[in-house]
């Protein structure tokens, strides 16, 4: 369900945030059964996301599992990579993975590595509707995954900062806004996706909205009170 709501969230921060936990929770879990569903979750990555945002997202976290010390991380490893031959067969990580899993000590994990090994070889490229669809995909996320610092496309949920100006001044001020609450952990937020229901994603969105507006809030203060010290640095200087 992680997966599939990351496919759709606009917002950058809050988009960033979740993958970047997704990484660093589930693919460098300490417990191999978060490993093993990280794994899960880039084979329903792969149907959903061209295979550029893919290779992009998943690819590589996932690929560096041929060295894990779980014989079934590894094995579920073997059976993806089997299955995304077309995504990734081109990456230099994975023909590594590869000729690491083929020379397996497991015997399950060298024989789903030289099946997928046999996969590649056989691979005589995608069919044109393949390519289409793909190429529907890309397109689609080009306009979606929105890059940093451009103006809020018309109907987004994201709000933009509200700017006003003094008759008196010539400076300008942010609109006052009510106090902010503390922002809610990651894990708690990423539990609501989790679960599928559409009532919790609409409160995770939220919560995910809540963090990002704080984490700005944040980084605007860090930066004044920087800016301060260096003010009276100069001053004591001169």
């Amino acid at each position: 369900a992680a997966v599939r709501v990351l496919r759709y969230i606009s917002a950058i921060r809050r988009r960033d945030g979740i993958h970047n936990h997704f990484i660093s929770e589930w693919a460098q879990g300490k417990v191999y059964w978060t490993r093993l569903a990280f794994l899960e979750g880039a084979d329903v990555a792969r149907t959903i996301f061209s295979r550029k945002l893919y290779n992009s997202l998943f690819a590589e976290s996932a690929l560096k599992m041929s060295g894990d010390c779980v014989s079934n991380v590894r094995l579920r490893l073997a059976n993806l990579m089997r299955s995304t031959v077309a995504e990734s067969k081109d990456l230099k990580l994975y023909s590594e993975a590869l000729a690491t899993l083929v020379k397996d000590s497991d015997p399950e994990v060298k024989e789903a590595a030289l099946a997928c090994e046999e996969a590649v070889a056989g691979f005589n490229g995608l069919s044109s509707e393949q390519v289409k669809e793909d190429k529907e995909k890309e397109e689609a996320e080009d306009k979606f995954f929105v890059l940093p610092n451009v103006q809020v496309a018309k109907g987004s949920s994201q709000k933009p900062v509200v700017l006003a100006t003094r008759t008196s001044s010539k400076k300008q001020f942010v609109k006052s806004q009510p106090p902010l609450k503390p922002p809610v952990p990651s894990d708690v937020v990423l539990s609501k996706f989790s679960s599928g229901d559409p009532e919790d994603m609409a409160e995770g969105n939220e919560l995910n909205s809540a963090n990002g507006v704080r984490a700005e809030k944040d980084e605007e203060e860090t930066l004044d009170k920087r800016k301060g010290v260096l003010r009276r640095a100069c001053c004591s200087v001169s």
